[in-house]
């Protein structure tokens, strides 16, 4: 079974949400914000992997409001991180690289958005298209920050110390004076390397428990009555955690007030 930092994330989050979304493959459409903010992140990475590939990012003309606000998110951000442009002294950078290491029966799957190699040090860079930043507490927290160091240092021959992993956050929706990409970067280190090995035994182990469980009584752990986890979730209805209203006929408009839709 092949494992990312999503699904790790979702685990963690709510044994429960992780059998409806990975174990049974249900989804829920997102609410048009979500999926305003999924496309955006969508066409960054899309134009940054274009970049890196050699290809020409811009357009010949910007049909729209919304991709007028993704070029100059592009462009705003190769102007704030020379880092990334930088090729000298660089053996290896790769665009959405991907990786995988097995372990303890599972497969764990990383997918950098850029991977720069050096002699002597390695960097992880990952693009954000968030309206705020978030803490460096709450980035710990994810297992992102923790899975994508550990595979490459456990992947290659840098040891803890050489490896790095860099945040960009980008917020296209506003203007360049008011809102530069921040740049958030953290070291790497062996204590942080063997925390994350028994983090991560210990996750999978209780996975690889709750595997068997649904085997036999298709249902997994919800978090505890009352979370307030229950009532931001698209299956808190499903899970029986918040009643589906039923409307009663007073509240069903008649034909007649019902506005005609023009298709």
């Amino acid at each position: 079974m092949q494992i990312s930092q999503g699904q790790l994330n979702t685990l963690a989050y709510c044994p429960r949400r992780f059998q409806h979304t990975y174990l049974e493959q249900l989804s829920v459409p997102p609410n048009p914000d979500q999926q305003a903010a999924l496309t955006l992140g969508d066409r960054f990475h899309l134009l940054m992997q274009q970049r890196e590939l050699g290809l020409a990012i811009a357009p010949m003309q910007r049909s729209s409001q919304e991709e007028a606000q993704i070029y100059d998110a592009v462009e705003r951000f190769l102007a704030s991180a020379p880092e990334v442009l930088r090729r000298d002294r660089v053996q290896f950078r790769q665009s959405e690289h991907r990786r995988t290491l097995p372990l303890d029966s599972f497969l764990l799957t990383v997918v950098y958005d850029l991977l720069i190699l050096e002699p002597d040090q390695a960097e992880i860079l990952d693009w954000k298209i968030y309206a705020t930043v978030p803490s460096p507490a709450i980035l710990k927290d994810n297992w992102q920050h923790k899975l994508y160091p550990f595979v490459l240092a456990e992947t290659s021959n840098y040891s803890p110390e050489q490896i790095t992993l860099s945040y960009w956050f980008v917020r296209p929706h506003v203007a360049q004076t008011e809102a530069p990409p921040t740049h958030l970067k953290f070291p790497y280190n062996r204590d942080t390397h063997e925390q994350t090995r028994q983090e991560l035994q210990q996750i999978l182990m209780t996975l690889t428990a709750y595997l068997h469980q649904f085997e036999t009584r298709n249902s997994l752990p919800q978090v505890a009555e009352g979370s307030d986890r229950c009532s931001h979730c698209p299956f808190a209805i499903r899970c029986q955690r918040i009643r589906s209203s039923s409307p009663t006929n007073d509240a069903v408009p008649s034909l007649d007030e019902i506005d005609e839709i023009v298709i």
